[in-house]
């Protein structure tokens, strides 16, 4: 099953373009809590001030192809054995 190493992810999206089946999706973390009205409301009701760069993971659809390995350019999405 591949895997994605989110400390090494570059953000390129190259894994989430190749996948056939677009099980590999983009995801954004808060950047810091505030509470202030320039805050956005994230879905778990946080307030945060912004989204910090983008890391992907790998849903269950993945039908394990290899692809998304094979195009990082970073080598951030592995083959873990599951």
């Amino acid at each position: 099953m591949p895997y994605v190493i989110t400390d090494a992810c570059i953000g390129c999206g190259n894994c989430s373009v190749a996948c056939p089946l677009k099980a590999i999706r983009e995801r954004r973390r808060p950047l810091r809590a505030v509470g202030d009205s320039h805050a956005v409301t994230v879905e778990n009701g946080s307030r945060v001030a912004g989204w910090g760069d983008p890391f992907y993971y790998i849903d269950g659809s993945c039908n394990q192809c290899g692809s998304c390995c094979q195009v990082c350019p970073a080598g951030a999405v592995v083959w873990r054995e599951s």
